[in-house]
């Protein structure tokens, strides 16, 4: 590790701080293997992408706990692994290997950090637990977790009574202990000691991905722009599309890849932050709320819509077109059948797939019932016709 002087861009210094986790890896005898897009690109092409967010590996969690007691555990002030027990505000399990001598500042993110230094990102190599009451309030309290340690005005609906609670719970047993709570549950149910044991599971995960233990257990050290990284064989040729969403936008971000992260925090910068986050704040409540008046507008109208098709088939389904409808059943007669049904089977459909109670004819209902029975999947409609 060493002091970093000159200028340089956010990519180069990612880039660096790779190689250098790569080389404490192989004298600690930890393993890693790089994941998503770069991964495809190291595999096929043996060079970084044009263009990146950041540089993400994936550890065992065990390597991962190694890890910061051999980076952490030094005198060494030029690096700094952050991850969930050293950073009370941390909103995942995700750990970050920093440079001290940087500076990357998400202002979206800013206050769910203690190091805002470049990194590289390490995920968690995970088994997957099998299903039950322990696994399903682990992964209750995981994602409330993350809205609790946000600021609520901003925190995700499906989140934000789980997280209330949450929160509540860790003010009266403190944050510290309560972490401590999450982080054992989850070690006991998904974490995994060493890489050779990824070999034992038949399934692991790798942030939202599945693989195949053996494969994933697999590494090879191949050569990427004038460095080396290790790579897993269940990663090496996997396709992963770009997505533009994802591409790193810089008028989000204050960087310096010259200047500490704690010198910039200690030049004023902090309090325009904060008030920057609570323009942002309001902004979102604004905007969440509006989005709820329209949503509510929208399925009013959506109401009018469907009840006015069901005013319409009650007036074109008259008992001469049911009974015809019915003799093409009896008759086996499929193109009849899809003829005379195509309208009300595809507002039905429509209407379902827009979470809109639909009124059904019952009488329909019981000829749909007895096309089911005779012609099977064949008696489908498409439902491609477009409804005015």
């Amino acid at each position: 590790m060493k002091t970093d002087t000159g200028r340089r861009n956010r990519k180069e210094v990612m880039e660096e701080l790779l190689f250098e986790l790569h080389e404490i890896c192989k004298r600690n005898d930890l393993h890693y293997t790089l994941t998503g897009i770069v991964a495809n690109s190291a595999g096929e092409e043996e060079r970084f992408p044009e263009e990146y967010d950041y540089l993400t590996v994936a550890m065992t969690q065990g390597d991962i706990e190694r890890l910061v007691q051999i980076v952490n555990g030094t005198e060494d002030t030029h690096r700094q692994v952050e991850y969930f027990l050293n950073n009370p505000y941390a909103r995942g399990f995700q750990v970050r290997y920093c440079n001290n001598d940087t500076t990357l500042i998400n202002v979206k993110e800013f206050g769910n950090h203690i190091n805002y230094g470049m990194y590289v990102r390490i995920r968690a190599v995970e088994r997957i637990p099998e299903k039950g009451m322990r696994t399903e309030f682990l992964n209750l309290c995981r994602k409330a977790w993350k809205g609790s340690q946000k600021r609520l005005a901003s925190c995700n609906y499906k989140r934000f009574v789980p997280a209330l609670i949450l929160k509540c719970t860790v003010g009266i047993i403190g944050r510290k202990n309560a972490a401590k709570a999450l982080y054992h549950l989850s070690k006991q149910l998904k974490f995994i000691d060493k890489w050779e044991e990824i070999k034992g599971y038949e399934k692991v995960r790798i942030g939202t991905g599945v693989f195949e233990g053996e494969s994933v257990c697999q590494l090879k050290e191949v050569p990427v722009d004038g460095g080396t990284v290790f790579l897993s064989e269940a990663l090496m040729h996997r396709i992963v599309e770009h997505n533009p969403s994802h591409a790193t936008v810089t008028v989000n971000d204050i960087e310096a890849s010259d200047a500490p992260f704690k010198s910039v925090m200690d030049s004023g910068i902090v309090t325009e932050l904060k008030n920057a986050q609570e323009v942002r704040d309001r902004y979102l409540s604004i905007v969440t709320k509006a989005n709820k008046h329209a949503k509510a507008m929208g399925n009013a109208w959506n109401t009018y819509l469907m009840t006015r098709d069901v005013l319409e088939f009650q007036e074109s389904y008259t008992e001469e077109r049911i009974e015809r409808v019915k003799a093409a059943v009896a008759q086996e007669d499929i193109l009849t059948y899809k003829e005379e049904m195509h309208d009300y089977l595809a507002a039905r459909r429509r209407w379902r797939r827009l979470h809109i109670p639909f009124i059904e004819n019952e009488e329909l209902e019981q000829v749909i019932t007895s096309g089911k029975a005779v012609f099977g999947d064949d008696g489908k409609d498409d439902g491609n016709q477009k409804l005015c």
